[in-house]
């Protein structure tokens, strides 16, 4: 999973991406549709996924996962930089043209940040399984645990005249229902996860918890926590370092090598002093942009797992991560030419 962290633009933003719902798209058509095509899809704060098939028969014709972020390209890029010379791009291909484009995440906190830009990222969804736009899409739409009706509001006016018809489940059910065995449901010993469950959801920027009892949830039957797995904390000095990394077990922790109040070489030799706490050995990444021999080589004995040298790019940072997490990290694309990643 790869991360960007991207800068809401502020609500005056007069861009195709400001914080403002628009008319649709396009307007719902009345010709008759060529085929139907049923889509699911769980709109994520960091990652969207995609599953289309026919209605009848389990075939899935279209899964994708994609980063949910639109990149508006910027105002004097040179023809070809961008493919087809596309004015908005999404995803994976936003991410990567990072340098050419303004990134907007549609999504915070499980909840639409952005109408507009949600509006753009989910007619490029239906583009996905639907190149032509002729087909009947219907879309059962995920939603947090216990969204707020203005949250189930803005995805249902950012969906009109994208989608022909929807409906909005809370994730969690639907994931009960996704682990369901509808071929063993009668056998005596089956476990039907439908049947007093409890579903734990933990997304880029929710964590959802749903009781599941064998009907749709209700209101009293579902949590929803604005933390999930993404969540980065952003400390002002070493000082404050020291009580974080103490009181919290990081996946891991990047560091500059000049701070305020104590510099990277005396934090990293508090960090892994095995008397520190239980998390003395997690993994730290500095960071400097002074990559002398004498630095790389003394924050490598004083215990740093990886050394950037910056300014770095997001593809050395994601290399770095994939050595040190334990399931890896997706890179994007290969470490440029004229950095250096230690």
């Amino acid at each position: 999973m790869s991360t960007a962290i991207l800068e809401k633009p502020p609500a005056s933003n007069t861009s195709p991406a400001a914080h403002t719902a628009t008319l649709p798209l396009r307007t719902p058509s009345t010709t008759a549709k060529s085929k139907t095509i049923m889509l699911g899809f769980d709109l994520g704060t960091n990652k969207s996924c995609i599953l289309a098939g026919a209605p009848s028969g389990s075939d899935i014709v279209v899964s994708k996962v994609v980063p949910t972020v639109v990149g508006y390209v910027k105002d004097g890029i040179v023809d070809g930089i961008i493919a087809g010379n596309a004015q908005k791009i999404f995803g994976e291909d936003a991410l990567r043209n990072m340098l050419h484009v303004r990134l907007v995440a549609p999504v915070a906190e499980g909840v639409i940040a952005d109408h507009n830009a949600v509006r753009d990222f989910l007619q490029y969804l239906r583009s996905l399984v639907d190149p032509a736009g002729t087909a009947e899409i219907r879309a059962v739409i995920g939603m947090p645990a216990n969204a707020v009706p203005q949250a189930r509001e803005d995805i249902r006016r950012c969906s009109y005249g994208i989608f022909d018809r929807v409906i909005l489940i809370p994730e969690p059910f639907l994931a009960a229902l996704g682990y369901r065995d509808d071929s063993r449901v009668s056998q005596p010993n089956y476990l039907d996860p439908v049947v007093n469950s409890l579903f734990i959801d933990i997304g880029g920027g929710t964590s959802d918890l749903s009781l599941v009892q064998g009907c749709f949830p209700t209101s009293q039957d579902q949590i929803s926590i604005p933390f999930a797995g993404d969540a980065i904390d952003e400390l002002p000095g070493a000082a404050a370092a020291v009580g974080a990394i103490q009181a919290t077990r990081y996946d891991i922790v990047f560091m500059d090598w000049y701070m305020p109040e104590m510099n990277g070489a005396a934090l990293l030799e508090v960090i892994r002093d095995r008397r520190f706490a239980g998390n003395w050995q997690v993994p730290i990444v500095m960071m400097t942009a002074y990559p002398n021999r004498e630095t790389i080589a003394r924050a490598k004995e004083l215990g740093a797992n990886e050394v950037l040298t910056k300014p770095f790019s997001q593809a050395h940072a994601a290399a770095a991560l994939g050595r040190l997490l334990p399931d890896g990290w997706q890179i994007p694309e290969e470490p440029g030419a004229g950095q250096v990643l230690l």
